[in-house]
This record gives C-alpha cells, structure tokens and sequence, in this order.
C-alpha cells in the first residue's frame, strides 16, 4: 500500500519536479527549494509562476479557456478602483479593524495617490516605483498594505523594511503607522521598531517586530554584527525605499547593495522581497537602480501628469528681488515682522543652508523678540531651530513642540526640506539658494499640505538671479508676485538688532564654502556672491573694516580674485579677535564641513605653527610654537619660545599650562 501511495505521489508530483530540474535558479534537496539568486532576471517568474504552469498544463488537457492567475489580478485591479477606504470593506484586501482605525484618524477619501497605487501593491508581484508628488499622502499608500499584511503575520519575524534618508523622516513615518496601530485591540497590534543613527537599537530578536523603519547605515551595522537580529530578517515580504531620490543623492546606493546582498543571505523562502520604491523624480539613476533591487522588468505607475504642476497651485510662490545680502536680511526680517503682526495663529519655517547659519539667525530672532524690538499685538511665537549639528532628542523635542505651537517659528536645513509633514504650515522663507534645484521645489512643498493655502518666499539679490532662471527653466517654476524689495516699506531693522559675535563669525566663515558650492552647481558669480556677504558680514558686527582670516580659503575658499581676498581676508589675527575666538574660525564641525585634516599616523596631534596654520606634527600634542602673538589690546609682546631644543622647568611649566587651556577652550 506505501509502495502504490509513493508512486501516486512520484506520478503526481513529475512536470513540476522536471520544471524544477530545469530551472538554473534553484538548488533542489528533496523536497526544499532556496533561491541562489533574486531580483537579477526574468528567470525568476519561472519559480514563482509554477502553480501557473500547472495549471496551463490542465487548462490544454481540457481544452479550456481560462485565464491566467496574473490576468485574473490584473483584471480584478482595473474593474475595482476605489474613492473611499470603506469601498475596501468586503474586497478581501484591508481587515475592517484597520479600515476603523483610518475612520477614527479621520482617513476616509483617498487621495490620488492613493486611488492609483493602493490595489496595485496589494497585487504586485515584480515591485513597483511610483513617482509621486510631495505631500501627496504617499506615505500611507505603503503603510496600509505593509500594516494588513504584518496584522495578518504577526509573531513571524520582520515582514516590512521601510529605508529612509534621514532619521527625522523616519520619525515621520513611525508617527504615521503609531496612528493606525493605536486604534487596533492591544492582542492585534503589530510591533513597531525604528533602527536609526543617533540612538540605541531597541530591537528585540526574542520578540521582533514585524515592521522596521531604518536608516541605511545602521541597518547595515547591526546586520552585519549581530546575527540574531540578522535571522529575524529571514522572512522579509516588503522593502520600501521612501524619497528614493535622496537615498541616492547623498550616496547610499553602495550601502543599499551591501543591504540586498544581507537581507537575501539570510533569506529561507523561495519567493522575492516585494520591493516598493517612491520618488518626487524619477531618472536614469533611480530607474538603473530599480531595474537591480527591484525588478528588470519593474511595474512602473506615475501619479504626476504632464499637466500637474510639481508644486501645488494652492501655494501662492513670492520671489522678492534685494539689492544685496543686506537688504535680504532686513527684508526677510520685516516679512516675518509682517506675518506676527497680521495673523493671530501661524507656523513659518526658515530654510538657511548650514548650521551655523541656522544657529546665527536663532540667536539673531530669540534676542530681538526678548528685546521686544517687533511691535507685536499679541504673545510672540516659538522659535525652534533644527539641523544636523542637534542630538536626536533635541530634533525631536523641535519638531514635537512646532507641531503643537499656535504660532512657531522654525528655522532649519534642508533636513526639514524633505518628508517632514507639519501640518498648518503657513509660511516658508528661503533665504538663500540650495545647491540641488530639486531642494526648492521639496522645501516648498511643506506648506499647503492636505490642500490648503500657503505661501513661499525666495529672496534673492542679483548675484543669486541666475538660480531664479535655472529655477524657472528646468522645474518650470512659476512665481505668482515678483516685488522689487525698495517698493516694500521694511524697516532698518537690522540696525537695532545686535548680532552675536561668536555665531556671526561662524555663518560668515562657513558661508564662503557654501558660496563656493552654489558657483560651481549654478555658475554664479563667486566674487560677487562673497562681497554680498561680507558686507553683509560687516554690517552685522557694525565695523566696516572687519575681514576673515584668509586661511579659511585655503581649504574652502579656492577661486576667489586676488582683489576681493585683499578687501575682506587678512593673513594676520584681526584685532578683537582672543584666542578662544580665533580657534572658532577653524572648527567647522557645526557647519557640516570637513574637521581639520589628521595625518594618517594615529597618534599624531594637530599643532598651530607661527604662520597661523594647523601642521600635523607626529611628536608633539596641541602645541604654540609662535615666539610673537598679538593680546586683546593688539600690543605685540614676546613670549617664551617653546620649540627650542632646550626647555628649562619653568618652560615645560609654562607650556603644560598652556597645553590644557588650549584643550579646555577647544572642547568647550
């Protein structure tokens, strides 16, 4: 009787043995099947389509008509195309629970977005791309389908990796799936888990969580280091890569391949990882890069017409034309000025582009509003100020306290610039031009969310006016008022506001490397964008003779003519100028630029030599080894020599003293 039952079963069981056989994909060992190699050919479908091939192999025995299981998809998506999330309710592809949920969070018509791409990623079988406009409720296009299936899969490891750019996006996104699981019963929830930079892994392996949010580089450390954690990765369903075009703008795309070449090393499942990928562009980078993770022949839906506009007619974009960087500060401030004393409740975001300018302008607001120089009629706002240069919890603590504040003020780069939705945001003030054009249309795009009104303002002063050309002619920008800044009644107000030294001195010096950038992204004008802003640097710290020290162009500064470095950079320690002072020039740390270069001998230590610049001396630690400096009064005194050969104890007394001052001030 076993001997009749297992050659029923050998019969049965043959064509698709055979297929196996076949097939150059598989490694067959009884009856077990693993996948040596995803993603990489067509081949691929023959695995997963062998039920498929089955079934034909009946249908041609019967002579019957019936169609194929990726017809019958294809055509079930066409016939059905809903407007609600309740048209979902009975279709079998969302449970009532999370349908209630989207009702309770007052998710109930869907938007376009989410009318064209939601069937489609419950049905993909290659992975899909859409390319979708900023704050178009993208997000929750991939959160429901990944959120149904991890419901239905609770308890069987990771099913869902969302990778992002940054860790305030994933932040975003976290809030966005904590909303919809909120409103599930406690024994329904899925878990919910972020691996990010900035702060310590939670990750539980002994009871992992169906979703992960990560950045690319962490993912791929703990990956790589721990194996437990890797083993919860093994059943893997959906990978989602969000602003796709910012994964690859800042250079994750190797990290991303070492990610795909881990996540299917651990992999025990004979089926691909469902790769969905959303993007604002989407070019030859990005479709080179979704042919190898996530199809050769990817699905590919767009959800912007040639008709649309990449940003929305509801955001009423200003350009205001400055006479120099001057003006642009004065007019920039009487804006703001103008939108606290017209508007009882208003949330404005800043865009400056580094650090220390956006560290620059807090100062710069925070002591004009404690001075009570803006004639204001109600409470003043909340100013918060957000960058990379912030811990995580002080990013969180920003963004939290903007999203709740009536009226609030932040002040940010372009970290904000993408995937942050803040909802009720008014107002968003470009002070300067971004590097990438794609930045202006993303930094707009955090006003008029959810469709209601908002405002943009771009100053620009004539150096900067070719950035407005390349706006208009490769993006297709349209300004709805262009005003000329004399014809606005600004006051002077920068003139009663005193700007803080250490700060102002910061933004200026790493602004001449971010000028430097903009020159060779848009060919403007290096000279002219510099006099613009040590001028207005001049302005600032109310001395008309005032000049940087002209080492930063060694490093930063290449390019600049021969006469504007004579007019504002000077070889020698400006006069006001103390120590501690001095050595804030140099440290770029809070700009994001480059930290001062090491050798590669490891224990080499940075010293300062007579000529006013950094050596790598491999012996010594910090050391002066200067004869001449100048005081606070600017009187030339001689000091101790400390590179001699010969030191006596008072000497190495002298220099130990010294040593840990320097050390002191440059940790501070």
């Amino acid at each position: 009787m076993l001997k009749q039952l297992s050659r029923s079963l050998g019969i049965r069981s043959s064509p698709i043995v055979a297929n196996l056989i076949r097939s150059k994909q598989v490694c067959t060992r009884g009856f077990h099947i693993s996948l040596v190699k995803q993603n990489t050919s067509s081949k691929v479908n023959e695995i997963t389509d062998i039920t498929s091939d089955s079934l034909k192999v009946k249908e041609d025995a019967a002579g019957s008509d019936l169609p194929s299981t990726k017809t019958d998809k294809k055509s079930k998506s066409e016939s059905f195309q809903p407007v609600k999330f309740e048209d979902f309710k009975g279709k079998g592809y969302i449970h009532d629970s999370i349908i209630n949920s989207l009702h309770k969070n007052d998710f109930k018509e869907l938007t376009p977005i989410q009318q064209k791409s939601l069937v489609p990623i419950f049905n993909t079988e290659k992975g899909l791309v859409c390319r979708a406009k900023t704050g178009t409720g993208k997000t929750l296009a991939f959160a429901v389908p990944t959120l149904q299936y991890a419901y239905k899969n609770r308890g069987k490891g990771v099913s869902t990796v969302v990778l992002v750019p940054t860790r305030d996006l994933a932040f975003q996104i976290e809030e966005e799936y904590r909303k919809l699981i909120s409103h599930l019963k406690y024994n329904e929830r899925p878990n919910l888990e972020l691996i990010i930079g900035g702060q310590r892994t939670s990750f539980n392996p002994r009871r992992p969580a169906e979703i992960v949010i990560a950045t690319p580089g962490r993912l791929e450390k703990e990956l790589q280091t721990d194996r437990k954690l890797a083993k919860c990765f093994s059943n893997v369903t959906y990978r989602i890569y969000d602003e796709a075009d910012r994964l690859l703008d800042v250079g994750f795309e190797s990290v991303l391949n070492e990610i795909d070449g881990l996540l299917y090393k651990v992999r025990t499942t004979p089926k691909p990882i469902k790769s969905l990928l959303f993007s604002a562009t989407v070019d030859e980078a990005i479709s080179e890069f979704s042919k190898k993770h996530i199809h050769p022949e990817y699905e590919f839906l767009n959800t912007v017409t040639k008709d649309d506009l990449e940003i929305p007619e509801n955001i009423h974009q200003q350009l205001i034309e400055c006479t120099d960087g001057i003006d642009k500060v004065n007019v920039s401030l009487s804006e703001l000025h103008g939108i606290m004393k017209q508007h009882n409740d208003y949330k404005v975001i800043v865009f400056l582009p580094t650090k220390t300018a956006v560290d620059w302008f807090y100062e710069y607001i925070t002591n004009a509003l404690d001075d009570e120089l803006f004639e204001l009629f109600s409470k003043p706002p909340r100013v918060f100020m957000l960058h990379g240069g912030r811990s995580v919890r002080q990013r969180s603590a920003a963004l939290k306290g903007f999203k709740v504040a009536k009226k609030g003020i932040l002040i940010s780069t372009d970290v904000a610039a993408r995937g942050i939705d803040v909802k009720d945001v008014t107002n968003v003030m470009q002070m300067f031009p971004s590097v990438e054009i794609a930045d202006y249309i993303h930094k707009v795009g955090r006003t008029g969310r959810a469709g209601k009104k908002g405002k943009a303002s771009l100053f620009a002063t004539p150096a900067e006016l070719p950035y407005v050309s390349l706006l208009k002619r490769k993006r297709k920008v349209k300004f709805q008022e262009v005003i000329q800044s004399e014809k606005l009644n600004s006051s002077n107000i920068i003139d009663q506001i005193e700007s803080p030294l250490d700060s102002t001195k910061e933004f200026l010096a790493t602004m001449v490397g971010y000028l430097q950038q903009l020159q060779s992204a848009h060919r403007l004008d290096y000279d002219s964008l510099v006099i613009e802003n040590m001028e207005l640097y001049r302005k600032l710290v109310r001395d008309d003779k005032a000049m940087l020290e002209s080492r930063i162009l060694s490093r930063i500064g290449k390019g600049i003519s021969a006469h504007v470095k004579r007019r504002y950079f000077t070889r020698t320690r400006y006069q006001s100028h103390d120590d501690a002072e001095f050595d804030s020039y140099s440290d770029f740390s809070r700009s994001g630029m480059s930290q001062r270069p090491r050798s590669n001998d490891r224990s080499s230590k940075m010293t300062f030599n007579g000529r006013g610049k950094y050596g790598n001396n491999r012996n010594n630690d910090w050391s002066y080894q200067n004869k001449n400096r100048y005081n606070n009064n600017n009187n030339r005194q001689t000091e101790r020599s400390y590179d001699s050969d010969r030191k006596s104890h008072n000497d190495w007394k002298y220099e130990k003293k010294f040593e840990h001052r320097r050390i002191r001030d440059h940790d501070e």
